[in-house]
């Protein structure tokens, strides 16, 4: 963690992969995020999932094994955004 020079806390950084990246524009650009933010006490990066599919129209999802209804998240495209994003970035 990096420390804040004014307030001499350390900045928090928050990494979230995710496929609705703009659910989480409302939830930290209003109240206490936002000025957590703005205050430079938390950092929060968003990562699109969707960008690291290889499917046609961006799918992450796949049928479940065996059958049946319903539909399961592909491994692929968060083992990718895992090894390319994180691991690239020395955050882990």
């Amino acid at each position: 963690m990096k420390k804040n020079k004014k307030t001499k806390q350390s900045l928090i950084n928050f990494k979230i992969i995710t496929i609705f990246p703009e659910m989480f524009n409302s939830i930290i650009n209003y109240g206490i995020l936002s000025k957590a933010i703005k205050k430079k006490i938390i950092n929060v990066t968003l990562l699109n999932l969707r960008n690291f599919s290889k499917k046609k129209n961006k799918r992450i999802d796949d049928r479940p094994y065996g059958g049946g209804p319903g539909m399961i998240m592909s491994f692929f495209p968060l083992k990718m955004a895992i090894i390319k994003y994180i691991k690239k970035k020395n955050i882990i």
